[in-house]
């Protein structure tokens, strides 16, 4: 009913092509909820066509499932780039929704990497979506002109800098960012101190504990020592592990990723971050948005969950405050996700209002495609 009432706006005001995008966005919708009552999408359409395979990086290998619609012709194609540790390619979720897009007459590539599987964020993710994107816009059954990445969490980062790189940000139309961080510092302050500051305001924050585990890893992984390393990841599992620690000689900085999992307060927190990034500051820039937002040239569309326990909404708002305002296409702020999944039960009102948000936030990202 909700999606009925909202299709009637589009028909008066935007015409037979708006009006057509308008109805395929209704009719996939659905396809979000896995707890949908209705399948419009599945009544008329065919299911896509999977292609699997394997290539390597530097980071190990990445598997690509590629999602191709049953029927001939050139498509718009779309890169699903997932997050760090992420869940399964075939989790029905992402099997759902990639299988939604391509049934819609888009191609759609799903990768995982080794790297991002174990939490581990560097710059190789980053030349990995670049040649994913070449790989997936020369495809003979893809129109170049309407390509781009639909980025979820730590995806969501990672597309915007592949989008900034010089060997596609020309052919890179859209980038949809959905829950991603602007500046993995700014995030790692959040993370430690458990606490949001924006604006110059400071907000208690409880952090998901998988979001914890993701950024002390990669804390873990700019020490300099393999028993430093162990020390903070033992130490993160359980503070009995101290004892454990007492044999590992600890430098400065093993010292401070300790003191960093202490939840300091928020200055505290950014003093320990500084000071624990400085030596790998040039691999924190290369996988975040902050470097890159002013060479952006695709239109971004950017989501959040403003009860996001994995990656705070204000990492969102960091990043419309820097891009240009002519490549803000959509800006939306939800309460019905957790994260990045459809996640909180929401009273009869309050549903049909997000629901309507995400209509015109899916319709807006499908003009790019349809």
């Amino acid at each position: 009913m909700v999606l009925a009432a909202v299709f009637a706006i589009p028909l008066i005001f935007l015409g037979p092509h708006g009006s057509v995008v308008a109805l395929k966005t209704a009719m996939f919708v659905p396809e979000i909820f896995a707890d949908a009552p209705i399948q419009p999408l599945r009544w008329i359409t065919s299911a896509s066509n999977v292609e699997r395979s394997t290539i390597p990086y530097p980071g190990g290998n990445a598997s690509l499932d590629v999602y191709v619609p049953a029927h001939d012709g050139t498509h718009a194609a779309v890169i699903l780039m997932l997050g760090a540790r992420p869940i399964d390619q075939d989790d029905p979720v992402i099997t759902r929704f990639a299988d939604g897009l391509s049934r819609m007459g888009i191609v759609v590539m799903v990768p995982a990497s080794d790297g991002l599987s174990t939490g581990a964020i560097s710059p190789d993710e980053i030349d990995l979506l670049v040649r994913e994107l070449i790989s997936l816009r020369d495809r003979p059954d893809v129109d170049k002109n309407r390509v781009g990445y639909i980025g979820l969490s730590v995806g969501a980062s990672l597309s915007l800098v592949a989008a900034a790189d010089p060997r596609i940000r020309d052919d890179v139309r859209f980038v949809n960012a959905f829950g991603g961080y602007f500046d993995v510092r700014d995030l790692f302050v959040a993370l430690s101190s458990r606490s949001l500051n924006y604006a110059g305001e400071t907000s208690d924050w409880e952090p998901a504990p998988l979001a914890r585990e993701v950024m002390i890893e990669n804390v873990a992984l700019g020490l300099p020592s393999d028993g430093e390393r162990e020390c903070v990841r033992k130490v993160s599992e359980s503070t009995d592990s101290t004892d454990w620690c007492e044999s590992v000689p600890l430098s400065p900085m093993g010292e401070d990723a300790l003191a960093l999992l202490d939840e300091p307060d928020t200055g505290r927190a950014q003093q320990l971050v500084n000071v624990l990034t400085a030596p790998s500051m040039k691999r924190l820039d290369a996988i975040s948005p902050r470097s890159v937002v002013a060479e952006i040239k695709a239109d971004i569309l950017v989501m959040h969950d403003l009860n996001d326990r994995y990656i705070p909404y204000t990492e969102s708002r960091r990043l419309v405050a820097a891009l240009p305002e002519s490549r803000i296409r959509a800006w939306t702020e939800l309460e019905l996700f957790d994260h990045v999944m459809p996640g909180h039960g929401l009273d009869p009102v309050t549903f049909s209002r997000e629901v309507a948000q995400l209509f015109r936030h899916v319709y807006l990202t499908f003009t790019e495609m349809l």
